[in-house]
């Protein structure tokens, strides 16, 4: 598979999703079409195909990716290893980006369970398993258990050595959390880190796009108006760059259009939030309700 990863590194560092939507479509359909194809190759294609899909927010493609991929690995009597494990976590992560907490909290802590079973704690999938958990916690506002949880996953990440791009997401994370628990200027200092942190990567990392979004919504919160307004608009730049007009590039469009609306320019603050409406109901659906809370303030902006 070694060919196959490098590939698709290829196509994504070129920022190309439509290439390597079709490069990961063609490798599952030549596996499907081959009759000396390895099944855990099909698994590898399938997680890669169902984390890309989740990124530009089709949750349900997403979704029927890691189920055949659980569902292969289960005929073969393997749902008992670290591999079951990880496509276990990343399907949580579509349900909780779907909103469906209850089935993603399910899956965390049943992949959760089984790498301790297998005494993986120490390891950078379990590591996904507690960030990702807190995330989770955090929407549901389980916020000291979502501390908590961010505060073990940082120093796991310490403890593994990771990247300094793992330990910035990480970071980010932490303030985003402490900021939702109103330790403003606690999460700032987090964040400020976090920031130097990506600010020294030789390559572009996807997370710093949600890093610059948490130091924004500080910003904001502080009321520095043209300082959020600058960390919006980089992330909803870096966004597109990786994802292209996903939820995640949505939700920042509204914040952006909040910011606009507190400099009184409401031309500005119109339009993105118009865009982020149109996005959402084309990824969402019109009865969403995230579309039509969003739809109802830009009614409320004209």
């Amino acid at each position: 598979m070694e060919d196959f990863f490098n590939r698709l590194k290829e196509f994504m560092r070129r920022g190309d999703a439509a290439g390597t939507e079709n490069f990961l479509r063609e490798q599952v359909a030549q596996l499907k079409n081959s009759v000396n194809s390895n099944a855990l190759d099909m698994v590898v294609v399938l997680n890669e195909l169902g984390g890309f899909l989740r990124g530009i927010s089709r949750y349900t493609e997403s979704e029927q990716c890691f189920l055949e991929a659980m569902s292969i690995m289960e005929l073969r009597q393997l749902e008992t290893t670290d591999h079951f494990a990880t496509i276990a976590m990343n399907l949580a992560g579509t349900y909780r980006l779907q909103g469906r907490f209850d089935d993603a909290i399910s899956l965390f802590l049943k992949s959760k369970s089984l790498f301790e079973r297998l005494n993986e704690c120490e390891s950078f999938p379990y590591l996904g398993v507690i960030n990702n958990l807190a995330l989770l916690y955090q929407e549901i506002g389980q916020h000291q258990d979502a501390y908590t949880m961010m505060l073990t996953a940082l120093e796991l990440a310490k403890k593994l050595q990771a990247r300094a791009s793992v330990i910035a997401t990480t970071l980010s994370n932490l303030a985003a959390i402490r900021l939702g628990m109103g330790y403003i200027e606690e999460a700032e200092s987090i964040i400020a880190e976090a920031l130097s942190m990506f600010d020294g990567l030789q390559k572009p990392d996807a997370h710093h796009a949600s890093a610059l979004a948490a130091a924004a919504s500080i910003a904001f919160r502080k009321e520095k108006y043209s300082d959020a307004l600058d960390n919006f608009l980089k992330s909803l730049s870096m966004t597109e760059m990786f994802f292209g007009k996903n939820i995640e590039y949505a939700i920042t469009g509204c914040n952006l259009a909040k910011t606009y609306e507190a400099l009184h320019d409401m031309d500005e603050a119109r339009k993105h939030q118009r865009i982020a409406v149109n996005i959402m109901e084309q990824l969402l659906g019109f009865d969403h309700i995230k579309a039509i809370q969003n739809k109802k303030i830009l009614e409320n902006m004209a």
